[in-house]
């Protein structure tokens, strides 16, 4: 049986990182402080990726830093015990400020050299009603796509979801017309699980043009939504998780358009076996490793929230 595991980082009166690890149905709970100077390098570090780097070393750094916050003392010890007993389950990671936009999945295990990420799972917890879960089905679902991406992006996403559609006896369409009010209209009437496709930073683009995602109607009625964006869009999906969505999916990482296409199809296929959003995500990241020769901007670009 694999015990779920929740990480809070928090700061104290004293601006200190606290590291909290809970083992989950009233298992013993860890608390070990970081160094200032390992949360000052981890911001620096993350400043560089920011920028564009993927320098080997920036990346092997910041993801050894993160997981010694991790398995950081007493609690890391327990973290390792559990998977050499492959009892170790997912770990949902709720963090303060900028500490959020870290990219949490690329940490590192040096001891065991494994990242946790890929190998048991790494889930963001944010916003208010917590939904992750197996798939139950529902009414809809919505390919929000500009026509700028061409009719071939919503076929190959219809394509992506069919398995998923027939499984769940669910009807799959696109926005048409791909405009705010447009969409909107489509969600007033609820909406199981919505791919945006083309946002850029907290926006989505549109056929009327770029509209805030805080705008287009997306909420608590929404169980799950993909937030695509070559360029990332983890953002979005954290601020979709804010609203009230039950669970978001963005992109860390600028990825190329193949990786991205290759995503979507892994996600979808994974969530139509029945898979719970986890084990899909999970599914995705291997597949994202395998057709990028184990690229951690790859494999690590996916968040969940």
């Amino acid at each position: 049986m694999t015990q779920t595991v929740y990480l809070s980082l928090l700061t104290n009166e004293t601006d200190e990182l606290i590291c909290q690890i809970t083992i989950a149905d009233g298992g013993p709970s860890y608390e070990a402080i970081a160094e200032p100077e390992a949360v000052a390098r981890i911001d620096a570090l993350h400043d560089a990726i920011e920028k564009g780097s993927q320098h080997p070393g920036i990346l092997d750094e910041i993801g050894r830093r993160l997981g010694q916050l991790i398995y950081a003392g007493e609690g890391g010890a327990r973290l390792r015990q559990d998977a050499r007993q492959a009892e170790l389950g997912t770990i949902f990671v709720r963090a303060q400020g900028r500490m959020q936009t870290w990219p949490w999945e690329l940490a590192r295990d040096e001891v065991t050299d494994t990242f946790p990420a890929y190998e048991s799972g790494l889930v963001r917890i944010e916003g208010p009603k917590w939904g992750h879960g197996t798939f139950k089905g529902g009414h809809h679902g919505l390919i929000v796509a500009p026509k700028t991406h061409g009719k071939a992006k919503s076929n190959a996403l219809q394509a992506a979801m069919r398995a998923l559609a027939r499984r769940h006896q669910l009807d799959v369409f696109p926005a048409d017309p791909v405009t705010g009010p447009g969409v909107r209209r489509v969600l007033e009437n609820g909406s199981v699980f919505t791919h945006l496709e083309g946002i850029q930073g907290e926006s989505v683009a549109l056929d009327d043009g770029l509209v805030p995602i805080s705008r287009i109607g997306l909420n608590s009625t929404s169980w799950l939504v993909f937030a695509s964006g070559i360029k990332g869009s983890a953002t979005a999906a954290r601020r979709l998780r804010e609203h009230g969505v039950a669970n978001t999916l963005g992109l860390q990482f600028e990825l190329e358009p193949y990786q991205v296409a290759a995503a979507h199809r892994s996600f979808y296929r994974a969530l139509s076996t029945g898979e719970s959003i986890g084990s899909a995500l999970l599914a995705t990241r291997v597949e994202l490793s395998r057709i990028t020769g184990n690229n951690p901007l790859a494999w690590a670009a996916p968040v969940l929230y």
